[in-house]
This record gives structure tokens, sequence and C-alpha cells, in this order.
């Protein structure tokens, strides 16, 4: 050592002869030929192919939501003709062809979801209801059409059990709990094949018009309009502007909008009475607030 200090060499250039020795001599290796660099170079590399990977899953997400979205109005438009252009039944029967929505509703997958919204817990709905029928106090009937389960008609014969009640409901297994509820009389039917035989003093919908393809709405907005005789009541997933939402990977099952506004557009003699929207906050879309309205038949009051 003392005699490469005398040389009066750098210590650079002292480290780099040494390293250069021993790297002849195979006692070092190269940095890129160590196990940890080697590995380093690799996630980088894996990263970056992660990188395209999202890219591409982002683009294929955003074409298949097109392709859904073209395919459910591919779906309606066949029902629509269907509906309209079957020249084998009278106009009055067309309602017998199920749209897309019926058939989903109707069967496996309408009762999984009645399975999965069992009525809930005694006043879940009270904070709604209260106010409701307090403002609709000479209220001795009620309809229902879309009552799943009968949640709804559990909680208005909780508040006032003197209320007659009627549920109409497309899917069998739905239908056949809701009948458990021996206060209410409940029609296993398609809404667009109920025709009423008389009045309520109220109808209403809670969470149904929302699956209705838009072009049936007019249809159910007549039916309520003329099963109510002096209340329409609306509790609906809501949006300023009409939005379709996709629903479990399909777009042609549910809409959000302002179904009473709808309504009372369609048929302007009615008021509103009382109204709200609940919001379930900033981790849900906009389209998960719902509006509920309270109509009142004009000249009706009670």
């Amino acid at each position: 050592m003392a005699y490469i200090m005398e040389t009066g060499l750098s210590n650079s250039t002292i480290k780099g002869a040494i390293l250069n020795v021993l790297n002849r001599t195979g006692l070092i290796k190269p940095i890129n030929r160590l196990p940890g660099y080697a590995a380093k170079i690799a996630v980088s590399e894996l990263n970056r192919h992660m990188e395209i990977a999202r890219a591409e899953i982002v683009d294929l997400r955003r074409e298949t939501f097109a392709l859904r979205q073209e395919l459910s109005e591919l779906i309606n438009f066949i029902d629509r003709y269907v509906v309209l252009n079957d020249s084998t039944v009278q106009p009055s029967e067309k309602r017998r062809h199920s749209n897309s929505q019926e058939f989903f509703w109707s069967g496996v997958q309408g009762v999984a979801y009645a399975k999965r919204s069992e009525p809930p817990e005694e006043g879940y709905y009270h904070d709604i209801w209260k106010p409701v029928l307090d403002a609709a106090s000479d209220c001795s009937s009620a309809l229902e059409l879309g009552c799943n389960r009968g949640g709804q008609l559990r909680a208005i014969h909780t508040l006032k059990p003197e209320i007659e009640l009627t549920g109409v409901e497309i899917n069998p297994y739905a239908a056949e709990e809701a009948a458990k509820l021996e206060y209410a009389e409940i029609i296993q039917k398609s809404i667009l094949d109920f025709t009423p035989e008389k009045q309520w003093d109220l109808a209403f919908t809670a969470g149904v018009l929302i699956h209705f393809d838009p072009f049936y709405l007019p249809d159910a907005y007549e039916l309520i309009n003329k099963a109510a005789r002096k209340y329409a009541f609306f509790y609906e997933n809501y949006s300023e502007t009409p939005v379709n939402i996709d629903y479990n990977g399909r777009m042609d099952l549910c809409w959000a909008r302002d179904f009473a506004q709808d309504f009372q557009d369609a048929h302007p003699g009615w008021s509103v009475m009382i109204e709200g929207v609940t919001d379930p906050g900033p981790k849900y879309p906009p389209h998960s607030r719902r509006k509920w309205t309270l109509l009142q038949r004009t000249g009706a009051a009670g």
C-alpha cells in the first residue's frame, strides 16, 4: 500500500485498476449480471407491460359498454316492433307480448332479486310514508304497482292499518311472498297487463318505473291516472335529465329521470302536495338519489 501511495496515483485511478483486475480474474461480475439488478430490470419491464394492459382494458371496457348500449337498443327495437306491428292480434291484446324487462323480472333473475329483497325491519320506510299518509289523511285504499315482497305495503299497514291494500307483482315468487301479508290483496301480473276494475284513493310505485323502458312509461302513467282516485305517489331513482344506467352489465334494465314531473306533463290534472329527495351520499353516483313525490288530483281535496 505504501508503494501504491508513493506512485502519486489518485484514489479513483487506483480503485479503477483494482476493479479491472478483479473483473478479469472473475472475482466480481458486471452490475448488469448481478441478480438484484436483473430482477429490478425485469420488474420495470413487467410494470411497463401492465400499464399497456391497463390501457387496453380501459379501451375494451369502453367498447363493451358501447356494444351493450347498441344491443339494448336493438332488443328494445324488436320489443317495440312486435308490440306495434304484429297483425295477428287485436290492438287491445298487444301488451301480451312480453318485453325484455318483463322477461327479466318475471324469471329467475327476478326471483334472485326478490330473495335479496326481504322486507326490511319494522319502521324502515316510515320516514317516507308518515308525512305522505299525514298529507293524504283521507286515504282509505292504496294500490302498489310492482310490490315485490310487500315492504312498502307493510309500512303503510303499520302506520294506518285501516287502509285497504292491493299490490300488483310480475314475479310469481315475489307475489307469493307478498301474499303472506294477509291484509293485502296481491295480483300476480305484469303492470302492462293489469286492467283495474275499480279505483283506489292512492296509486303508487316505488323503485319500479326505473326498470321500465321509457317507451312503455306512457302506459304506466295512464294506468296510474286511471287507477288513482285522489292521490298518486312516486318513489323512484331521480335524475334531472333522463339517464340510462348500467345494471349488472346490461343497458336495457334501468333508467333514472324525474318520473313525477313526467307524469304531470302527461296528465296536467295533478298538483304536488309534498316531495323530497333521499341522497345516499357522495360515494354513490347522482342517479342513486331517490325522489318521492305525492300528487293530488285537481278537485280531489279531502
